[in-house]
């Protein structure tokens, strides 16, 4: 008998970190701080991913699927934590390079990337189809089993961002994930080769009066 568990990352990684309990007052994580980045590195956050990878691979076969969403409707989505916008960015860089750290070491076999946009593209039955074999997983429909998942493809009920804020957290973007040359690799996102999702390219909610320029 075939058995799968899995191990949420839970959000960005948590609602807390070890420095902090309070979450919109302060920042949970500081990308300066020395004290931090040794946490991190020395234990990880939640998991230390290539220890959980090297440890459980002795008993059982371990994947990771990275849960990627373009870096402006992840921001604004928590808009007020960690000081706010440019804060927020920086935390979630900062784990960004902490898993890309991780991915480095890890075989390309062992994890594959699927961007939270791909849910809206017409080409999802391909990435699905490739998830279901990357996790040996035996589904004769995969169209059907989406639709039954429970999965919401909600594009409504959002606050429009505005222009100057997509153009500033569109940069952070550009900043931060270019380095993570595994983090962003075309070859390793499900399905087929493709570029990290952005929010003027992928976003079903983008605004089409907001450029990039």
């Amino acid at each position: 008998m075939k058995q799968c568990v899995t191990w949420g990352g839970g959000s960005f990684p948590n609602s807390r970190s070890p420095f902090t309990t309070k979450l919109k007052s302060q920042m949970r994580w500081k990308p300066n701080s020395y004290k931090h980045w040794k946490y991190l590195k020395t234990f990880g956050h939640p998991i230390d991913i290539e220890r959980f990878f090297n440890d459980g691979s002795r008993f059982c076969k371990i994947r990771f699927i990275l849960l990627h969403r373009n870096l402006v409707e992840t921001v604004w989505s928590h808009r007020s934590w960690d000081t706010g916008i440019r804060g927020h960015s920086e935390v979630l860089g900062m784990f960004a390079y902490y898993i890309e750290q991780h991915l480095q070491k890890l075989p390309d076999y062992a994890w594959k990337r699927i961007d939270y946009e791909d849910f809206w593209s017409d080409r999802r039955d391909d990435v699905l189809k490739d998830l279901c074999n990357f996790l040996d997983w035996n589904v004769a429909n995969i169209s059907l089993a989406f639709e039954e998942s429970g999965f919401r493809l909600a594009t409504n009920n959002q606050a429009r961002i505005p222009c100057h804020t997509v153009k500033y957290i569109q940069r952070l973007q550009h900043d931060i994930f270019s380095p993570l040359l595994n983090f962003s690799s075309k070859s390793q996102h499900l399905g087929y080769e493709k570029v990290l999702a952005t929010y003027a390219n992928d976003s079903p909610r983008r605004n089409p009066r907001c450029t990039t320029e």
